[in-house]
């Protein structure tokens, strides 16, 4: 067990190296499970078109914040790990939308000044696209991107993680650490959902790709993504059985039966 000392950056960058040393034992099959799909999202790509640079350019920033988010999850900062699974989102939608429109212009547009800008419609142009188009990815990750709103900004929960108040000898004790308090159950969540979403972004590339022809996967792409969605399945269970996932399910049917019942009044 990493012992962990934070009382200057040279102890955070060796608690850091020790928290990720320790994953693979500490996490097991969830742990190797997110780098199993990290590892794929690196090879399952052998060759592209010309005009699928920008699918390249994408997919590129998509593996730097999926290894980040797996790096920040283990190492005990979950908000890194949200914000980078943010990138991991926004980086597959626009990777997405270059293989049928691999047109820069659709991205960004110059300013008389020469001057690059990204306009808000332009956005909503990729996503309106993937939306109509491929409505079951679209709607998979907009679900993921519900799911992180909440810790892509500053909240009293997250802010939590690093702050905890004591009361000991009539006197406040308050912690302020720079690693969140250790919580096994969330950083395993945060593995298993890292491998499901780089699985469904690969899908959808596939699913895209079939029409537009820009990709030459690797001839063990199917298989070893199968592979994944099978690990998947059994390690959602492994949570699915946790008394913690057991306690917050009944807390949320609770909480979705009070609305229902207010909406039916």
């Amino acid at each position: 067990m990493t012992d962990i000392k934070q009382s200057n950056l040279s102890e955070i960058i060796k608690t850091e190296y020790g928290l990720l040393d320790e994953a693979p034992q500490k996490y097991g099959d969830f742990f190797k499970h997110a780098v199993d799909s990290f590892d794929l999202l690196q090879t399952f790509v052998v060759t592209i078109k010309d005009e699928g640079w920008l699918f390249v350019a994408f997919l590129s920033h998509l593996r730097k914040h999926h290894l980040l988010a797996l790096l920040s999850s283990v190492r005990r900062h979950h908000v890194q790990f949200a914000m980078n699974l943010r990138q991991v989102l926004e980086s597959g939608t626009n990777a997405s939308y270059t293989l049928g429109n691999p047109n820069p212009d659709d991205f960004a547009q110059s300013t008389p000044e020469g001057i690059l800008e990204i306009p808000e419609k332009l956005k909503e142009k990729r996503y309106k696209w993937l939306e109509k188009n491929y409505p079951k990815g679209s709607q998979a990750i907009e679900l993921m991107k519900k799911l992180i709103q909440k810790s892509s900004h500053s909240n009293i929960i997250d802010a939590h993680r690093t702050f905890k108040y004591e009361a000991k000898n009539k006197t406040a004790l308050l912690k302020t650490p720079f690693f969140d308090f250790e919580n096994d159950f969330q950083i395993k969540s945060n593995l298993w959902s890292l491998a499901n979403m780089a699985m469904g972004l690969m899908d959808l590339f596939y699913g895209i790709n079939l029409k537009h022809k820009l990709i030459t996967f690797s001839s063990n792409f199917i298989r070893d993504l199968q592979s994944l969605e099978k690990e998947n399945m059994r390690l959602n269970k492994i949570m699915m059985d946790t008394p913690r996932f057991r306690r917050a399910d009944k807390i949320a049917k609770a909480r979705q039966k009070r609305v229902e019942d207010s909406i039916n009044a």
